[in-house]
């Protein structure tokens, strides 16, 4: 088996051609974990909620995450960890970007939002603004480390 970390550049190229993962949080002493799909753009990853829970709560307490994707095949598997803290997005123009590619992008190939898929993206960024429903959270990066593992 041969490892290799990545450098930054590398990771970010994973991060954008990924779109599930895993988000870890801390809800006091106890870590909690959730499978989300995100978006890269601009160097931040995003998450768009449609429900709320547990998380949502989690996160207004504590707003520090990691975040864990990866892609494997055959002969390798590549994981990147993402830390950073969580921010609720606010501002319309970049919201709307945002919930324009989740529509075009993620919501098609991810049964979790089965039920949005008919809405068009300023009932969702209305949804959003409105707060009857979480809406987006970025995540600004301050760590980022990467791992490539070929099999032999």
């Amino acid at each position: 088996m041969d490892m290799m970390r990545l450098n930054r550049e590398n990771c970010m190229k994973i991060l954008e051609q990924t779109w599930r993962g895993v988000l870890g949080l801390c809800d006091e002493y106890k870590p909690y974990l959730i499978p989300v799909a995100h978006i890269f753009v601009n160097d931040s990853l995003y998450f768009f909620f449609s429900r709320f829970g547990r998380k949502i709560e989690i996160i207004r307490r504590n707003p520090h995450a990691c975040y864990l994707t990866s892609i494997e095949n055959v002969n390798e598997v590549v994981t990147v960890l993402v830390e950073g803290i969580l921010e609720h997005l606010e501002d319309l123009e970049t919201m709307r970007r945002i919930v324009k590619i989740f529509v075009e992008n993620i919501f098609p190939r991810d049964p979790y939002f089965t039920y949005l898929r008919n809405l068009s993206v300023d009932e969702i960024v209305e949804k959003c603004i409105n707060r009857t429903m979480p809406g987006i959270y970025r995540l600004n990066i301050t760590d980022l480390s990467g791992l490539l593992v070929r099999r032999t």
